[in-house]
């Protein structure tokens, strides 16, 4: 499974685009492509490209992004689906989402073989303390899917 996330808004001077598995060649001959496809024409924007792991990535934007660290959204897809990820991912948000902030995930309810799933997150989000968590959108025929909104609490 590749996992990456494409997000282009027109309001949004700049969007950082990941793939957890630090697979740059989904990045190249998937992402990037899309995202110069489906971009405004005319609307400018920056995007940025990284491929590594969730820890890694405060790194790049700690290092590259001195002035901007924190957002006010932060949106992610089919990446809680390894419960060894969680923390980091939870983490992640927690680094670079604004006081009173959101985070969308959007993720099956279970993954098959490799376990995680919404529940497992939720329980981590709510020991953690440090964002509220909500299922904002549950899809129940064939695979189970649910977005969560997370709310940055502190």
């Amino acid at each position: 499974t590749h996992t990456h996330t494409l997000c282009t808004c027109e309001f949004s001077r700049e969007t950082l685009l990941q793939s957890f598995l630090q697979n740059r060649e989904v990045l190249e001959r998937l992402t990037i492509p899309n995202v110069l496809l489906n971009r405004p024409g005319d609307y400018s924007y920056e995007s940025k490209f990284w491929a590594g792991d969730w820890a890694a990535l405060t790194s790049v934007i700690r290092q590259h992004n001195a002035a901007k660290q924190t957002y006010d959204i932060l949106l992610t897809a089919e990446t809680i689906y390894d419960r060894k990820s969680m923390k980091k991912l939870h983490d992640f948000l927690l680094a670079h989402t604004e006081r009173g902030g959101l985070c969308l995930v959007a993720a099956k309810v279970y993954y098959f073989g490799v376990g995680g799933g919404t529940s497992d997150f939720c329980q981590l989000v709510e020991e953690q303390k440090h964002f509220s968590v909500q299922c904002v959108f549950a899809h129940k025929e064939n695979v189970r899917r649910e977005i969560l909104k997370l709310t940055r609490l502190d």
